[in-house]
């Protein structure tokens, strides 16, 4: 019925791309009426993102609250180039650099000082003990990987894993053949995760990436402080690929093993693999 009223109306339906609300507008009914728009990776959100910011900080320079402190502080603030680093964690969104701005912008507290410790952030997986930048940010990713099935966790950790160590993507078929999955498997289990990762076209026709859709996921990710149970430790998950992926080109190439395989992995250094083949 919608399709054969002319209405002049349009209606602007903004929401994180969950699963159930994508399948529902790729229904033929809406599917012909309705126009999707994404903000990841639209060079104007990014620029948008960056007004946001410089406009933000020029406020907050100028803000009675911080007179005490910023009048003291030379122009410019931030300095040229220092807000590239927020812009670019941001990914295009603005959930990421309004919380950069709360936090800088909080009463009592040292603008200067705060963004010294943001930037120092970035560079760091620790945390300042003393305070939680990126408390609200952490708790949406939080809630958004509580509704995954607990029974699910394990696998999700691993999969995880793979995407956030790539920045560039990973290929879905790569992650399902190391991980023994049949072909879909993947996707299956981050269904409740369209939010925060996002599947794209690969290079070849029914290649399919995994990316993330935050840059800070990752950050939050590799932070046990912030991540909790969900923490994605990088080396770990470095050392399970490799043994995932030799015990795949194991398979493939038809080699036995008659004698043990030991892959020792001590912490912060370089693995020795010592294989003995069958003769």
């Amino acid at each position: 019925m919608l399709n054969t009223q002319h209405l002049p109306l349009r209606f602007l339906i903004v929401s994180r791309p969950e699963s159930h609300l994508c399948e529902a507008f790729e229904e033929p009914d809406l599917a012909d009426i309705a126009e999707r728009l994404s903000l990841y990776g639209d060079f104007q959100a990014w620029v948008d993102v960056s007004t946001y910011l410089q406009s933000e900080f020029s406020r907050i320079y100028s803000s009675k609250r911080h007179k005490d402190v910023m009048e003291f502080v030379p122009r410019p603030w931030p300095s040229e180039g220092v807000l590239d680093k927020p812009v670019c964690k941001s990914g295009g969104y603005f959930i990421y650099t309004s919380t950069v701005i709360r936090f800088v912008d909080e009463e009592n507290i040292s603008p200067v000082e705060r963004l010294d410790q943001i930037l120092n952030i970035f560079n760091s997986t620790v945390l300042p003990s003393d305070s939680v930048p990126f408390a609200e940010l952490d708790k949406l990713y939080l809630q958004i990987l509580s509704s995954c099935p607990t029974s699910n966790f394990p696998t999700l950790n691993r999969i995880l894993g793979f995407v956030v160590n790539h920045s560039g993507g990973v290929d879905m078929s790569v992650v399902e053949a190391l991980l023994g999955f049949p072909r879909g498997q993947v996707k299956l289990k981050l269904r409740g995760l369209r939010s925060l990762v996002s599947f794209n076209d690969g290079e070849s026709p029914g290649d399919v990436r995994i990316h993330v859709n935050h840059a800070s996921f990752g950050d939050f990710l590799h932070d046990q402080g912030r991540s909790k149970d969900y923490y994605v430790d990088s080396e770990e998950c470095m050392y399970t690929g490799f043994c995932d992926a030799f015990s795949l080109g194991r398979n493939m190439l038809g080699i036995r093993v008659d004698g043990d395989i030991e892959l020792r992995h001590p912490k912060g250094l370089s693995w020795d693999v010592a294989v003995t083949f069958a003769s």
